[in-house]
């Protein structure tokens, strides 16, 4: 028999973290269907992350997409985040949408578009120091409806902070 109080222990101590673009108008790979009321900036997109977590009190953070949730100051975005009760977790970067990355990004046969997805991963180590998150994923193939390819390798991780 379920021992129900276990299960509840554990159902109130899990911790989701929210994809940013999870925010935005979905749809599939074929279309995508506007809402009224989409967030419109990474800001907006916090606010409806801190309401989420407000409401179920298990997604504290918030995973960044970029180039789509660029700002000009990360660490600032970071402390919006937190004033709205949320941290901002992993960095996700988005080395497969380029056309330059059809035949691949790191592994491209090209230099220079080799050079351009590490400049872009670069960047979002940037990101994450700046934003205190303890990981940057980068996408080798994108699944229609996931952000990740099955096979691809787990999220390059820092140390303990």
């Amino acid at each position: 028999m379920t021992d129900m109080t276990k299960v509840k222990h554990a159902l109130r101590s899990q911790r989701i973290e929210t994809p940013s673009w999870g925010y935005g108008n979905s749809g599939t790979r074929f279309k995508v269907f506007p809402q009224e009321g989409v967030p419109r900036t990474p800001e907006e997109k916090i606010d409806d992350a801190a309401m989420v977590h407000r409401l179920t009190g298990v997604a504290p953070t918030v995973a960044l997409h970029i180039p789509w949730d660029r700002v000009d100051d990360f660490r600032g975005l970071a402390k919006y985040a937190a004033g709205q009760g949320v941290a901002l977790g992993t960095v996700n970067a988005n080395v497969f949408q380029d056309n330059d990355f059809r035949l691949g990004s790191v592994t491209n046969p090209d230099p220079a578009v080799r050079r351009k997805a590490v400049d872009h991963l670069l960047e979002c180590v940037d990101v994450m120091d700046a934003t205190g998150s303890q990981a940057v994923v980068r996408g080798r193939h994108q699944l229609p409806g996931s952000g990740q390819h099955p096979g691809a390798p787990g999220p390059a991780r820092r140390g303990p902070p």
